[in-house]
């Protein structure tokens, strides 16, 4: 954290800025029944926590009767429609909102330009994180990429664990800073790798507001109006009509898709546990598919937190020193319902290969072609 030698102070100065917003009485954790769980007894949902950051109102209360309403978000009590035509054509409409949610309050003139310099400062990654991280392992879904990289972020701070104010205060600034960082480098190193463009890595200007220096590392040419920048600079109003979707993979089939693949390592063991295992399994079959598996090397302690990246992994070797090399992939999560039928169906016919026709799995088989509408 040397680069942040200028701005260390910044987090401890605006402390208790945070302390005085954020803190939540114990006693209305009794008032409002906040509880542990995620359903009451009557199936309805129960609060899990309270917070005074953000709101969303989706109904109103007509004459004591439950209505749908148009919807409301609220930053710190603050409409973000009222918010987005206060900021309208400003630079640091993306600033001022970070501050009013980090520290409970709109910024002044003075505390604002405070705010986007120590942002400024904090647009810098580990050294060489690019190349190792990002480059090394692109993906075509851009948040799978980020949330890869936030990941491995932590192993390079010295104090991931303090939870102290100024030291949450300090990472939560670093990571706006960076994150339009990870999602323009992610891209790049998607569109040269996948798509066989050209890739460009530029450093961000910490002169430039975020939206600037978005479009800055965007572009070849580094280049943008001042148009583009302002309306970047603040949040698009669009109206969007939402439909439901239909053709996704249910938990019915994901729960098929397991116990199917548990039964075909057991059955690939000869009986016995241990060996081959159904993530293994899984992935090799997702292989058939066309998906591509990704090969890690990390130490085992990490694996849990890699795992909230990648939800298949399989380990194919122990290395020395703690450390071991993993297998990955995305997994069927984002199969339609005639892939997922597709992925289901193979399981089935390796099952049938190796001589798996217990009434258990008849009787699944039975189901689920019917549950397809299969007959």
């Amino acid at each position: 954290m040397d680069h942040l030698q200028n701005v260390m102070g910044y987090f401890d100065q605006q402390q208790p800025l945070c302390a005085e917003h954020d803190r939540i009485s114990k006693d209305l954790y009794k008032e409002f029944g906040v509880k542990a769980g995620l359903r009451d007894e009557n199936g309805k949902g129960v609060l899990a926590g309270l917070t005074n950051i953000s709101d969303i109102r989706a109904f109103q209360y007509v004459d004591g009767v439950k209505k749908p309403a148009d919807g409301q978000l609220l930053y710190r009590g603050y409409d973000v429609k009222d918010l987005i035509r206060g900021s309208s054509g400003s630079r640091f409409a993306f600033e001022e909102a970070g501050y009013l949610l980090l520290f409970g309050e709109l910024p002044t003139q003075e505390k604002l330009e405070e705010f986007c310099r120590v942002l400024g400062e904090c647009r810098t990654m580990p050294t060489n994180f690019t190349r190792d991280v990002i480059m090394k392992a692109p993906s075509h879904d851009i948040m799978n990429s980020m949330a890869r990289s936030v990941l491995t972020l932590a192993s390079y701070d010295p104090k991931a664990g303090d939870l102290e104010i100024s030291n949450v205060l300090r990472q939560s600034i670093q990571l706006a800073g960076i994150f339009p960082m990870l999602a323009v480098y992610s891209y790049h190193a998607y569109n040269h790798y996948e798509k066989d463009g050209s890739m460009y890595i530029h450093r961000p200007d910490p002169e430039l507001s975020t939206a600037e220096n978005f479009l800055r590392m965007l572009r070849p040419d580094m280049k943008y109006t001042e148009l583009e920048a302002r309306a970047r600079g603040k949040p698009l109003m669009v109206e969007i009509e939402i439909k439901p979707v239909r053709d996704k993979r249910t938990l019915d089939q994901n729960r098929l898709m397991w116990a199917l693949l548990n039964k075909l390592a057991l059955a690939m063991n000869g009986g016995t546990p241990g060996g081959v295992t159904a993530e293994q399994c899984y992935l090799d079959l997702l292989a058939e598919f066309g998906v591509e598996r990704e090969i890690f090397e990390m130490p085992l302690r990490a694996l849990p937190q890699f795992k909230r990246a990648y939800r298949v992994t399989h380990i194919i070797e122990h290395l020395p020193g703690g450390r071991c090399r993993v297998a990955a992939a995305p997994g069927t999560s984002c199969y339609t319902t005639q892939q997922m039928h597709d992925f289901i169906e193979r399981i089935f016919d390796q099952l049938s290969l190796l001589g798996v026709d217990d009434a258990e799995t008849t009787e699944q088989y039975r189901d689920w072609r019917r549950a397809d509408g299969l007959h």
